[in-house]
């Protein structure tokens, strides 16, 4: 189970993380196999696919343009459908995180860590309030004045990153909530890993 977590963890890093020389050093594709890699390690008795599983293959296929384009070198002429595009994958990773949240909190519930569980459903909330409202925020921030939309702009960005931070270390949080040896039996929790 430390395994997954630590899968999911990287994964999330490499997303994170975007350092463009000519291509994306960090490419989200990988980012998104990590993830989904982590997710297949968290097996709960149940069948079928979970639906994390399904979105972050999506995601990863749909990454794909961001190892080799870069916005950064299209100066201020982005192409229309960027945006569009971008929107699309951030609606798509908001979706990844509910379903890996839903994941997270069956694992936590077999925990019976009132502390984990509470940690769990703070983080769940806030992560899902601050993204929905970024992502409500940002298509109108076109039809405001350059002045204000610069200062709701650094506003969102600041909120986006420190949630950002505070998702992955309640993922490193979570990875250490188990011991090393527990993660490649399959022992821990009844589970299959």
């Amino acid at each position: 189970m430390r395994n997954a977590f630590k899968y999911i963890l990287t994964g999330y890093l490499l997303i994170f993380l975007n350092i463009h020389l000519i291509i994306d050093i960090l490419p989200d594709p990988i980012g998104y196999f990590m993830i989904l890699l982590g997710t297949r390690k968290i097996e709960l008795n149940e069948s079928g696919m979970h639906p994390s599983r399904i979105v972050a293959t999506l995601l990863l296929f749909l990454s794909m343009p961001t190892v080799l384009i870069n916005p950064q070198f299209f100066q201020n002429q982005v192409p229309e459908w960027w945006g569009m595009y971008t929107t699309a994958m951030s609606v798509l990773d908001l979706i990844l995180v509910y379903f890996l949240f839903q994941l997270i909190k069956r694992v936590v519930e077999l925990l019976n860590s009132p502390e984990l569980t509470t940690k769990t459903e703070n983080t769940y909330k806030g992560y899902m309030v601050v993204m929905l409202i970024i992502l409500f925020i940002q298509p109108f921030l076109t039809h405001l004045s350059e002045h204000t939309a610069n200062g709701f702009t650094i506003f969102l960005v600041l909120a986006g990153f420190i949630t950002q931070i505070i998702f992955l270390v309640f993922l490193r949080t979570l990875q250490k909530q188990f011991p090393y040896n527990s993660s490649d039996t399959g022992e821990f929790l009844n589970l299959k890993v």
